[in-house]
Formats: structure tokens, sequence, C-alpha cells
């Protein structure tokens, strides 16, 4: 057999074959780097991993790289779960390749006592379907939104809904300014508005060190922008950027402040913002389920963007828990 063919799977692959692997990919994205992997493995309940399918020089031909998250205290029996986005990775969509990676997959979680795993796709990956659905990953319609920022911005204006320029226009004249922010102080702040919105809708929280460590590995590839009244911040918004991609990551608005509009300004100028630097979509990220109400949806699509139904695979490795956690979940936003 020839070296070439000879395939093997690696959890420690070479980190510059790793990256210009991601980097040359046609579904190149932030989530499969090697800084999105530091960022996962040095928060607190998270852990990280990467299985690479090798040849025999050590080319890399498929890479995953997955997060397992798990809630602290007596939530941590029923959360535990591995989420991966953007990927699986394969070179070609080799079907040969995927099978080698996923099969790989699914013994080494396995070890790891996870619940379920879920692939977020950022790209359309029915050609990887057989693959995943032979290691019973389940598909489900899900949405996102982009914004096609190399568009004019005189089409981008025009793009945006009557209602959302207005509240624009409206956050400028009540002097709300954005601006970047990066000092301990400010991440702090950043973290304080996201904390009190995810407690709003119900929904857990990420640890503090998340955006210290994301400030941390990140270092060009990440935006906080903040927006201010009076010295206040009122609004934030994290951003990953990577290649062609501006990923809205995080968003949070003091309720407070909601009639000086930050959550109307903050994409707006980010989106202004990336496309002098070069950006090319503005992925507004998760849009909910199609013919199912969700008014996030409708919030981001008031800024012009289209709608994609890449869709989500997920595989219950632990039936019994995954029903109990899905209750715990009811309960928990019921309860609030």
């Amino acid at each position: 057999m020839k070296t070439e063919n000879i395939l093997s799977i690696n959890e420690n692959p070479d980190r510059k074959k790793w990256d210009d692997f991601v980097y040359q990919h046609p579904f190149v994205n932030i989530f499969q780097t090697t800084c999105m992997f530091d960022v996962y493995k040095s928060t607190p309940h998270c852990t990280a991993g990467v299985i690479a399918l090798e040849d025999g020089f050590k080319n890399i031909l498929g890479l995953m790289v997955y997060s397992v998250i798990q809630e602290p205290g007596i939530k941590s029996h029923f959360s535990k779960r591995a989420i991966i986005t953007g990927g699986p990775l394969i070179t070609d969509n080799n079907p040969d390749y995927s099978k080698a990676l996923l099969s790989s997959y699914k013994k080494i979680i396995k070890k790891t006592n996870t619940i379920y795993s879920e692939l977020r796709n950022l790209y359309d990956i029915t050609a990887l379907r057989p693959a995943l659905e032979k290691e019973n990953f389940v598909y489900e319609d899900h949405l996102t939104i982009h914004m096609d920022l190399t568009q004019s911005v005189e089409a981008l204006e025009k793009a945006l809904h009557r209602g959302r320029a207005s509240n624009i226009k409206r956050a400028v004249k009540k002097n709300v300014t954005v601006q970047d922010v990066s000092s301990p102080q400010e991440l702090d702040d950043v973290y304080r508005l996201i904390k009190d919105t995810y407690e709003r809708i119900g929904l857990p929280s990420p640890s503090p060190e998340l955006f210290i460590n994301t400030a941390k590995f990140m270092k060009e590839k990440v935006r906080f922008i903040a927006a201010f009244l009076d010295g206040k911040m009122i609004g934030c918004r994290v951003y990953l950027i990577y290649k062609d991609f501006l990923y809205d990551w995080y968003a949070a608005g003091d309720r407070e402040y909601s009639g000086y509009h930050p959550s109307d300004l903050l994409p707006w100028k980010g989106m202004l913002s990336a496309k002098e630097n070069g950006v090319k979509i503005y992925d507004f990220a998760g849009a909910g389920k199609p013919n199912k109400e969700y008014s996030v949806r409708d919030y981001k699509l008031k800024f012009g963007g289209f709608l994609l139904n890449l869709g989500r695979y997920q595989c219950i490795h632990k039936p019994l828990l995954f029903r109990v956690g899905v209750l715990e979940m009811k309960v928990y936003k019921y309860v609030r």
C-alpha cells in the first residue's frame, strides 16, 4: 500500500498544518482554527478536542474541532453536550474520509460521557449527509442570516427596514456613540451586559473567562464594540473576524436604555466598519427554525439580509439523560 493511502487519526495535529488546512478549505471558518480551540480549552466548564484525519505523510485530509460544555452545579448531570461549529472539514467532501473521521469522533466522544453532539453548520454540507446519517446524526432545518457587504453603502442603506433606519438615526441624534473597547474594566462591563441579557431571556450565560480568553488568543480576530451614552455602556457586540467573514457572536443591551436603540446602531456600525476593512459577509448567526415564530429572526432581517437554511445535525448518545435535560431546561425557563 502506498504511504499516502495509509489513513490515521491524530488528536494532536501540527498546528501550522491545521490552520493552513482550515484557511484553504472551501468551508473556511474561525471556529475550526487553533485559536478557537485554545479559547475553548482555557475556559471553565468547557473542554476542547480536535480530530484530524491524516495520510501517511501527515497531510491533513479532514478535521473537526469540538467543545464539550457542561453547566456548573446540579445541571452538570444533564447538560454535557458537544458542539461542533463549522465542522467537519473534509477534503473534496470525500465519503471515505468523512466516514473515517466521524466514526473515530463517535468512539472518542463516547469516552467523555457526553449526552449529545450538535453540528452547527456554517455552509451547505449536504454532501456529507450520508456519512453523518450513517453515524446516527439526524438533520433538522435551522436558519441563519447573512448580509452581503460587497454592496455599496447606498445599497445597504436602502435595504434597511424603514423602522430600523429611523432607530439608527434616533440613536445618533440622542448622542449614542460606538467605539471599540479592550480594557479589563470595559470587558467586565461587556460581560455584565451579556450575563444580564442571557438571564433575562432564560438562557445559561457564558463564563467571563470566555471573553478574557477570546481577547487573549484571538487578538486581531476579535472585536469588542460598545454603545455609550454619557460615558455609560448601554449595549455591546462581540465580533469574530476571519477571512471574508464577520461573525456576530454575542450581543447584549441594557433594557433600561432600549429607547436609545443601541441594538440597532451597533450592528449597523459594525457592518460599515467591516465593509471598510474588506469583509464580504456579515454573519448574523442563528435565526431559529422555519415556520416557527422567532422575534430575533424578525429583528435581524430588518437590517436587509437574506435567509439561509443550512440546518443542524444532532446525535444523541444518552437518550434518557437527554430527555431529562430537555425537561430541566423547560423548567428553568418557566421558573424564571
